[in-house]
């Protein structure tokens, strides 16, 4: 596991600030909390700018970046 908290954000010291940001990521955690609250198992893929897919329930693939735990990262109010 990468880290045991993942905030997913594009800001400074994150798993996503040191990704190249024009490839697509694809992270894979243990728990993370979705719109609907608590998801066991999930899989998601971004881009520079947006969360493309979300799976749930599913397996960690190969080159995924694996977390223990996915929260929402707050909003950047202050720009």
């Amino acid at each position: 596991m990468d880290s045991l908290l993942f905030f997913l954000s594009y800001g400074h010291n994150n798993i996503m600030s040191r990704h190249n940001k024009s490839d697509p990521m694809t992270i894979f955690a243990t728990h993370a909390y979705l719109e609907n609250g608590w998801a066991q198992n999930v899989r998601l893929t971004t881009t520079s700018t947006d969360i493309t897919t979300i799976e749930v329930d599913t397996t960690a693939k190969a080159g995924d970046t694996q977390v223990d735990t996915l929260l929402p990262a707050l909003s950047n109010l202050h720009s």
